[in-house]
């Protein structure tokens, strides 16, 4: 039986998959007048989202030190912080990084 945090994970590599396609295939799809770069890269980030939030799950089902649960959940939320700069970035391309 698959667990719940592993139906998460399938689903975040699913989901960053499909943003992949999306966004390789720009090409294909802007001779139909439609582009899809910056959904797809959306999508993308929306997957490595997921995949923090499975991480943060992982950390609260261990059993670990005040020091080391301190460090995994600020690292995931440095890593939330810079996808969060970037979908920043692409709605407004004069906000710098």
């Amino acid at each position: 039986m698959i667990n719940k945090f592993d139906k998460l994970k399938t689903a975040s590599f699913i989901v960053i998959g499909v943003g992949l396609v999306i966004f390789l295939s720009t090409p294909i799809w802007l001779q139909f007048g439609i582009d899809t770069d910056i959904p797809g890269f959306l999508i993308i980030l929306i997957g490595l989202l997921i995949y923090n939030i499975y991480n943060l799950k992982l950390i609260y089902s261990k059993n670990l030190g005040r020091l080391q649960l301190l460090v995994r959940i600020t690292l995931v939320s440095v890593l939330s912080l810079v996808i969060l700069m970037f979908v920043v970035g692409l709605i407004f391309p004069d906000f710098g990084i």
